[in-house]
């Protein structure tokens, strides 16, 4: 049987990676969200352009703490498997 080396480390920087990449990702559609809604009620826009642009803006709001819940879930399953393993594991390093 082959062994199955699960370096800890590479995980938990994974977890990192991905919880940072969350947070950014969030602050960016905030940010981006700010921009749109500045420009959909400041008056340069009308008409349809400025119905399209609000609904532009009401489907950018549904991605809003979507990537820190993706990250954090990512983490989550990350800190499982890492768990899973050290229970699993009958070697001990």
């Amino acid at each position: 049987m082959t062994d199955v080396i699960v370096i800890d480390e590479e995980f938990e920087a994974a977890a990192t990676a991905a919880t940072t990449a969350g947070n950014e990702l969030n602050a960016l559609i905030t940010s981006y969200l700010a921009i749109m809604r500045h420009a959909s009620t400041g008056g340069t826009v009308a008409g349809d352009a400025a119905e399209a642009l609000r609904k532009l803006v009401a489907k950018a709001e549904a991605l809003q703490n979507q990537f820190t819940k993706c990250s954090e879930a990512f983490s989550a399953a990350m800190s499982s498997f890492l768990s899973a393993i050290d229970s699993a594991d009958t070697y001990l390093y």
